[in-house]
């Protein structure tokens, strides 16, 4: 059942950066579109969302972000069976170039962001928990600030084979839930099959395929613990082909089937 998301949105309203913001959802359907004034950050902290700029098409699944530059975007949430929550945090202009300015001697100017989806960061992750946790504070959102710039996500810092490959893994972390060949990655990247499956492995330690397993299997094991869904049915929301298909490749990953490791996850 279609429930309408609901969201509490938080100012700082005081410091250096009163307009800084930030919303916390939930829900199974949701859609807007507009334009935003400055950088934002999007996390999921349960079930999936898909943002869409004119440019790029980015679905999010749990533990994911993403940044992105001022402009028009779109939300949508279409998720019946599993309530997404989400976390985003609209930061004032120049606020994110600020802490560039002072901890990467960057220009004092307005910075282009990497837009690309990011998969669990043991450094940013635990913030932003404290975050849907606590609401907003001024040295929480620096911190989260301070972590995104530290990682030097701008796009001047990347070179072009890069840049394709991680198209190439935005495609790939988008379709959790389908079928998807090394072609169709290859081609989100504007790369030959050969070059995507090289440049991959080199960037990220693993082929494509390899990586793509390893996430869906690491959301089916969240979602064995935080959902009553049957195994069938996980492996239909992790892009397996079957139930047991599903289950030979968790046992392999985890050292037992998925039964037993939901069992042992609710003890």
């Amino acid at each position: 059942m279609k429930r309408a998301a609901t969201a509490v949105v938080e100012r700082l309203g005081t410091g250096m950066w009163p307009a800084t913001a930030v919303l916390r959802g939930s829900g199974t359907y949701y859609a807007a579109s507009g334009p935003a004034d400055g950088v934002s950050l999007k996390a999921i902290t349960r079930g999936t969302a898909a943002w869409t700029t004119p440019h790029r098409r980015f679905v999010l699944s749990e533990g994911m972000h993403l940044l992105l530059n001022a402009g028009d975007y779109e939300i949508e949430i279409d998720s019946p069976r599993v309530e997404t929550g989400t976390l985003c945090v609209f930061f004032e202009p120049g606020f994110l170039e600020d802490i560039a300015t002072h901890t990467l001697d960057a220009d004092a100017r307005a910075i282009e962001w990497r837009e690309h989806i990011e998969p669990w960061d043991a450094r940013v992750w635990p913030l932003l928990l404290q975050l849907e946790a606590r609401g907003p504070s001024e040295p929480l959102v620096l911190a989260i600030g301070e972590t995104l710039v530290g990682r030097r996500i701008v796009v001047e810092d990347e070179n072009e084979t890069r840049r394709r490959v991680l198209r190439g893994r935005d495609f790939l972390l988008s379709s959790l839930g389908e079928r998807v060949r090394l072609e169709d990655a290859a081609r989100a990247a504007r790369l030959s099959p050969y070059h995507f499956h090289r440049a991959f492995r080199d960037a990220f330690g693993a082929p494509p395929h390899r990586y793509l397993a390893e996430h869906r299997l690491r959301r089916a094991a969240h979602l064995l613990h935080v959902t009553s869904r049957t195994a069938e049915e996980i492996a239909g929301d992790c892009g397996f082909e079957s139930a047991t298909s599903f289950s030979a490749a968790f046992r392999r990953r985890f050292g037992v089937p998925p039964a037993a490791y939901r069992r042992r996850r609710t003890e």
